[in-house]
């Protein structure tokens, strides 16, 4: 179908498939009836995205917790590399351990920043409880 919806094609497509059909000019495969073999011949039929991606991805409701330590950057001013350092990393192993017991997913760590998932990658039946207790216990611990 043409732009302008009126089903013409344009002098470069016309071109191609001329091509196309009739081949190399050495022999080649012979030339199809109409233009409309030609386009099937050329571009296969192909299901909607939509219809495709369908077979692998569902909607369900999901849980995402982000979490930073406030006030993170002022730490780097008052404290010694070494004791930014071993905060960051308690701060991790939190976070892992939180992951683990709520039956999350941690996606991505940024600096502080942490991006956890419930019931994305694996089922959590009650995902916005487990979401929740991550972050309290996150919050408390810190």
């Amino acid at each position: 179908v043409g732009s302008d919806g009126t089903g013409a094609l344009s002098d470069s497509i016309r071109t191609t498939m001329h091509r196309v059909a009739s081949g190399p000019s050495t022999g080649g495969p012979p030339r199809p009836k109409s233009n409309h073999s030609v386009l099937q011949a050329c571009s296969p039929r192909t299901k909607k995205a939509s219809d495709v991606l369908g077979r692998w991805l569902i909607k369900k409701k999901v849980s995402l917790l982000v979490s930073e330590m406030v006030d993170f950057d002022r730490a780097l001013c008052v404290m010694s590399i070494t004791e930014l350092i071993e905060l960051h990393e308690r701060y991790l192993v939190l976070v892992q351990e939180v992951t683990k017991t709520t039956r999350g997913v941690l996606n991505a760590v940024t600096g502080d920043r942490v991006v956890v998932s419930w019931n994305a990658a694996t089922s959590v039946g009650n995902h916005s409880e487990q979401a929740c207790n991550a972050a309290l216990t996150i919050r408390d611990t810190v």
